[in-house]
């Protein structure tokens, strides 16, 4: 009797299995690695646009700007934070002898990250020190 060489149907079936698992996975971790970078891009905007507010704030202080001008310029800030990022909305207040400006935005809501959607800035008021409009 003559044996016959090669793989058998069952071989090939299971290697393609466990080759699909493994493309899977990789799909994953890219899936992830994207998200990931996403979060920490919508980070990094929020950092620059908490910047920007402190130095208004900073020019405002040093100008003495009119609490109208402060105002508006706060209101523009806001409506370019909402532009780049999804429902941006920032706020300051004050703790104690510091300025706090915080920045929130939404994630989607299928997010199952929990990524952190909150960046916020404390200055001491002796570097900019204004009136809360």
């Amino acid at each position: 009797m003559i044996k016959a060489a090669g793989y058998s149907l069952l071989e090939i079936l299971i290697s393609l299995c466990i080759l699909s698992g493994g493309l899977l996975g990789f799909a994953q971790a890219q899936l992830l690695a994207l998200r990931s970078n996403q979060i920490a891009a919508m980070q990094s905007i929020a950092q620059i646009r908490l910047m920007a507010l402190a130095d208004v704030l900073q020019t405002c202080a040093n100008a003495k700007c009119s609490e109208s001008n402060l105002t508006d310029q706060i209101k523009n800030w806001n409506m370019i934070n909402a532009s780049v990022l999804p429902q941006g909305q920032g706020e300051i207040t004050q703790q104690g002898n510091n300025q706090v400006i915080k920045l929130h935005w939404q994630t989607a809501a299928t997010d199952r990250f929990n990524a952190n959607t909150q960046a916020r800035l404390i200055i001491p008021l002796s570097h900019a020190s204004f009136k809360k409009p």
